[in-house]
């Protein structure tokens, strides 16, 4: 039985395209040949007599080929295709082979397979041109897929759109397992019922921007490395990292979700933030990982994470709206004391996080970090308790206190490094009349080879519960400061709970009773 199918439309902006659909599959010989879909001539394909794959029938020729491409004269064509299956198979050793070459290409109703059944390695290439065009136009039923198997491919396109508005269609892109995708070019649209999966590993290239726009969806069971920029653009956009899979975005490049955005993020998964990155959070992000960011330049979103923790290790800012649930710990950890390396969580009114673990919820001061808190008690409990503060043995812990605050407990601890190395040690800058508050009853502060630095210190600004043994620390490990950051003396903690300044030892008495003695006696002997 013969079927004639077409390639609908194959144009060039000279004249109307001859029509012709192009169906290869794996070559049953070493000769290799290239299909040149010329625009003078009318090919058809012909189904075979047990209906199991096309063949190319052109000019008396009966042949399975190894590579296609459309062109006129010596410059590329336009290629668009609909109702049908295409398997381009070249069964090929040779490194960057071209399997299909095109000035732009449009499909629709159509599934378009690349694979290489004579190797897993080979790279091959594919090009789209300047435009990639997945979609149907018709409002009717209709699903168009492209296929990767196998191998590596270079692909180009210089614009990808996948998926339309129109109503009950679907445009998927498939990177199957055991393929890599390498895709260069500017602009990379997953647009409304556009799905990308990718089960193998998909990478884009630098300074390109990959958009999931409204209704767009993109699944990651393997590998997306993004060396440009990536936007969950639009209202409804859906990123799936499946559990297992990575996500990551290069140096110096953004991640931005805006509102109405969902990024899920699996059990044993990765977001992988490059340094320099940056990312813009306004949508939905849920966790089953811990996870680490990188620059976060605004927040106002949500964060919902069941298990692990979140890591800033860079500047992070988050705004009114910002509503996160931390499943046990947040912790600061900078890479050094620089500006754009120090890990800066600033918490500026309106935003809130809720740490959801059933015990030992707590903000940990791991190395290089400052925690600017100008909103009122941001981090509470499930329950609404507040947390514990705990410093480890590194350098330069800061917590600017603009805002009341309360937590649980403070642990500062310098490990095994002497009390006087500075490990450990946390700096409070408080602003002129607001508290800080620590409420728990038994341990409310803890030292170890480690100070807490009062600054700007006043009176009623600083409260634990009152036991002897915290009492006892706080007069060990708390030096007070006064606004132009001259040292007062040692914390001492009244039964109130307030700590005030130092009373002088027994040995300052004595000097100043003797100083005043001296002047006493130089004023007798003056009259």
């Amino acid at each position: 039985m013969k079927k004639t199918l077409s390639l609908l439309a194959l144009c060039t902006f000279a004249a109307a395209a001859a029509n012709a659909e192009t169906i290869i599959i794996t070559p049953t010989s070493t000769d290799r040949e290239t299909i040149y879909v010329d625009h003078n001539v009318a090919d058809d394909l012909q189904l075979n007599s047990t209906g199991s794959y096309y063949k190319y029938t052109a000019n008396n020729k009966s042949v399975q080929y190894a590579s296609v491409a459309a062109k006129n004269g010596d410059n590329a064509g336009r290629i668009n295709i609909a109702e049908g299956t295409l398997i381009l198979d070249p069964n090929t050793t040779t490194e960057n082979f071209t399997v299909l070459s095109a000035a732009d290409l449009t499909m629709n109703k159509f599934v378009l397979t690349f694979q290489n059944s004579a190797s897993s390695s080979t790279p091959l290439t594919v090009n789209f041109g300047s435009n990639l065009n997945v979609f149907s136009g018709a409002s009717g039923t209709q699903t168009q897929t492209i296929n990767f198997n196998d191998t590596a491919y270079n692909v180009a396109a210089t614009t990808v759109a996948l998926g339309n508005d129109k109503v009950n269609n679907i445009s998927t892109l498939n990177v199957n397992s055991g393929s890599t995708v390498n895709w260069t070019g500017t602009t990379f649209n997953v647009q409304t019922s556009g799905v990308v999966n990718v089960n193998g590993s998909f990478a884009t290239s630098a300074n390109s921007t990959f958009n999931v726009n409204a209704d767009g969806a993109v699944n990651v069971y393997g590998t997306f490395a993004a060396a440009g920029h990536v936007s969950l653009a639009e209202s409804g956009a859906v990123m799936n990292v499946h559990d297992g899979a990575t996500f990551s975005i290069a140096a110096n490049r953004n991640f931005t979700m805006e509102s109405g955005t969902t990024l899920t993020v699996g059990s044993d998964s990765s977001l992988a933030f490059a340094y320099g990155s940056a990312a813009y959070l306004h949508g939905a992000i849920t966790s089953d990982s811990a996870v680490s960011f990188k620059k976060i330049e605004t927040a106002t979103g949500s964060f919902t994470q069941t298990a692990g923790g979140i890591t800033f290790t860079r500047p992070a800012t988050f705004d009114s709206g910002a509503n996160w649930n931390v499943y046990e710990k947040i912790t600061l950890n900078g890479n050094s004391d620089s500006a754009d390396k120090t890990a800066t969580l600033t918490v500026n009114d309106g935003a809130k996080f809720t740490l959801t673990a059933a015990s030992n919820q707590r903000l940990i001061f791991s190395g290089n970090s400052e925690l600017i808190l100008n909103a009122e008690t941001p981090f509470l409990n499930n329950s609404g308790n507040p947390i514990a503060l705990v410093t480890t043995n590194s350098l330069n812990h800061k917590m600017y206190v603009n805002a009341d605050q309360r937590f649980k407990s403070l642990n500062v601890n310098g490990g095994s490094s002497t009390l006087e190395s500075g490990n450990g040690d946390l700096d409070v800058y408080l602003a002129d009349g607001v508290k800080l508050v620590f409420e728990a009853t038994a341990s409310g502060f803890n030292a170890n080879n480690a100070y807490l630095h009062i600054h700007n210190f006043q009176e009623e600004s600083v409260a634990f519960v009152y036991t002897e043994i915290v009492a006892q620390r706080v007069h060990d490990y708390v030096k007070l400061y006064d606004g132009e950051d001259n040292f007062i003396g040692m914390g001492i903690l009244g039964t109130d709970g307030w700590i005030t300044a130092a009373i002088p030892e027994p040995a300052t008495y004595a000097a100043l009773l003797g100083a005043l003695a001296l002047g006493l006696a130089a004023y007798r002997r003056r009259k």
